[in-house]
């Protein structure tokens, strides 16, 4: 798919009209939870869990700042699509999926937060994102509900 290049923070205004009533219920997760739209002025080259970490200052000796999935979007968003079939909201799915697909590269999945540890929560912050034309990110977060 050609990637068209769009302003990050227009294409951010745009995911934030497409997630509304949108939820997220993937990755082993145990309930559904909302999805909301995600920016940040980043200016990075490539998104890597190294690059992630840098950028969020995350914490390596801090559990709940583990970096527990980062792996590519690509099936996430496909069933993402199909979770909503049910409730009528497909379509909206499927134009935010190609929203996505169309205007960022380097689409993953990530979620923070070492699973089954005492000390973080059973909520993982969860980040669908990418990058624009400009390094910065764009995409979506939720949680995953792992006890």
């Amino acid at each position: 798919m050609e990637k068209v290049v769009m302003d990050t923070l227009a294409l951010t205004q745009k995911i934030q009209e497409l997630t509304k009533d949108l939820f997220f219920d993937d990755m082993g997760s145990e309930g559904s939870e909302p999805v909301e739209a995600f920016y940040a002025e980043a200016g990075l080259k490539e998104l890597t869990p190294a690059t992630f970490s840098s950028f969020l200052e995350l914490q390596e000796a801090d559990p709940a700042d583990e970096i527990a999935h980062f792996e590519t979007a690509t099936a996430v968003l496909e069933t993402f699509v199909n979770y909503h079939q049910p409730f009528g909201l497909a379509e909206q799915a499927y134009q935010l999926v190609e929203l996505l697909e169309t205007h960022l590269k380097d689409l993953h999945i990530i979620i923070l937060g070492a699973p089954n540890h005492p000390d973080v929560p059973s909520k993982h912050i969860t980040y669908v994102l990418g990058l624009g034309s400009d390094g910065d990110l764009a995409g979506f977060t939720t949680r995953v509900i792992w006890t």
